[in-house]
């Protein structure tokens, strides 16, 4: 039987992404490696960056989680890891060790570092390693980049949470306000430029510790950094409406997208093709161009004037488009696929 060691980068406790798991439990035995702290690999990074104290136990961390998954799996196990800087360092210890898995890497986002080029080439170039890309942009860019003999990655487009229940569409909201927040490729300087000229609106902002730098001070935006998932999730589910402000064109963002469609809010999100696929055709009402700030004033506003019908008549659109299309069995068994492919 197909048996399956997977890593996740956070407690289980505190993991939005068991989907993953669920699936691949109805194809094989699954074996979870924990990581060893109640702290996702991402917050802990994060702490201590003078010193880089946070990042270097990151590190220590996933090697001794990768070392674990690669002491108890066998040839024929199927290595899977959430965390791309995972897949690399598994890579590197099988190449140092002499010994092959077969390693499927979710969460490559974007194009390397110059500093790591070569151990992504590593990892591109061996046939047991499949990289689990959610842009069909970087799939291109690393062909090009690399000057790649093959390609062996999977596309899988970023899917809901079936852990989380649907919300209906809450039109009658006491304290309507606009949330937003994250911390990777957030373009803050256009949002905060509308929340100025937009003053009868109220916004929420929720950032990493001094991601916004002299944050200007406005009667209608609330700041708050690093908060806990909970109070973070309970002012998105809160909101009127929420906002993806993505500065550039690479993946972020998109949990915020998917999360607030599952609660019954419409999300104004850049342009991107990234963002894009999850809104239907007739949604362009929703989507603004990037870095302009004009082009997401209008649609904040606009949304603000929707009657309850138009309110809920898309959010109803935008729930359904998110269920035909962005399921997580349809990742599952494309990736089942591209794994009965490569036997």
């Amino acid at each position: 039987m197909r048996k399956f060691i997977l890593l996740y980068d956070c407690p289980i406790k505190k993991c939005d992404k068991m989907w993953l798991y669920n699936g691949l439990k109805k194809y094989g035995d699954v074996k979870l490696i924990k990581t060893g702290v109640n702290i996702t690999y991402f917050r802990l990074s994060r702490m201590f960056p003078k010193l880089k104290l946070g990042a270097l136990m990151t590190k220590i961390l996933i090697y001794i989680q990768s070392m674990k998954a690669l002491i108890v799996s066998k040839k024929e196990d199927i290595i899977v890891t959430w965390s791309q800087q995972q897949g690399l360092i598994l890579n590197e210890l099988c190449e140092m060790f002499k010994i092959k898995r077969k390693i499927v890497s979710f969460c490559w986002i974007n194009l390397p570092k110059k500093k790591y080029f070569k151990k992504v080439k590593k990892c591109l170039t061996n046939e047991n390693f499949i990289p689990i890309i959610n842009s069909t942009k970087l799939e291109k860019d690393l062909k090009e980049l690399f000057n790649l003999p093959f390609w062996n990655g999977l596309y899988l487009p970023d899917v809901y949470n079936d852990m989380n229940e649907w919300s209906n569409a809450n039109f009658n909201k006491e304290g309507k306000y606009v949330f937003a927040g994250g911390v990777n490729n957030r373009d803050w300087d256009t949002l905060i430029s509308v929340a100025k000229e937009t003053p009868e609106i109220h916004y929420i902002i929720v950032t990493g510790k001094n991601d916004i730098i002299n944050k200007p001070m406005l009667n209608n935006v609330e700041y708050y950094e690093e908060l806990p998932s909970k109070d973070y999730y309970n002012f998105m589910e809160k909101s009127f409406i929420t906002v993806a402000p993505l500065k550039e064109d690479k993946v972020a963002g998109l949990i915020n997208l998917i999360k607030s469609i599952q609660y019954g809010i419409p999300c104004i999100a850049t342009n991107l093709e990234v963002t894009s696929i999850y809104y239907p055709k007739d949604m362009d009402m929703l989507l603004y161009e990037i870095n302009n700030k004009e082009s997401l004033k209008k649609r904040i506003l606009n949304c603000y004037s929707l009657s309850e019908k138009e309110y809920k008549d898309i959010i109803l659109k935008l729930q359904n488009h998110l269920k035909n299309n962005f399921t997580p069995t349809r990742n599952i068994e494309k990736l089942i696929k591209k794994l009965e492919e490569k036997n």
